[in-house]
């Protein structure tokens, strides 16, 4: 491996590859099998370099309830820190800004990009979409508003393994 070795995943829940991502049944979440060679490299360093959350399906039907304004893609993703939304260890990879009724799509928002330390990638990544529920104020709720349909959403991930950096160091 290179120096500075930087592997992409771009993870979408629509896909053709339905042996490497599968949806929950009310398609608000889905795991990304991740493939077994960057399992073994162990600890990592992730950034959040991209996203894409579509909020309406073809029938225009939204994924949130108007009310909603804040989206976040949740993961299982093991990372240092802690985070007072779930109480424990952060698991959010970021959060959206949904600015009216009637936006269709959202990305991300952060002034830089989120990097994070991992200690070992899972065997599947797990995203879950969701927003902050309105009648239960702050508490964190599936996208799933209106129905099941497959709504898009993708993320780009990049991700830097210690192991990489370790070998470009004794060269």
């Amino acid at each position: 491996m290179c120096l500075n070795d930087k592997y992409l995943l771009r993870i979408t829940n629509t896909t053709l590859a339905d042996d490497v991502v599968t949806l929950s049944t009310d398609k608000s979440s889905f795991t990304f099998k991740v493939p077994e060679e960057l399992i073994r490299k162990g600890k990592c360093n992730i950034s959040v370099i991209s996203s894409e959350i579509q909020l309406r399906n073809g029938t225009a039907n939204r994924v949130v309830p108007d009310e909603a304004h804040i989206i976040c893609l949740r993961t299982n993703l093991g990372m240092l820190g802690f985070s007072t939304d779930q109480s424990g260890p952060n698991n959010i990879l970021g959060s959206g800004i949904i600015e009216t009724n009637t936006t269709y799509v959202t990305a991300l928002a952060s002034p830089s990009t989120m990097t994070f330390t991992c200690m070992r990638l899972p065997p599947q990544i797990q995203i879950d979409r969701m927003y902050y529920d309105e009648t239960t104020p702050f508490k964190l709720v599936a996208a799933n508003n209106y129905d099941t349909a497959v709504v898009p959403l993708q993320i780009t991930l990049q991700i830097e393994f210690f192991e990489d950096m370790k070998t470009n160091e004794n060269k």
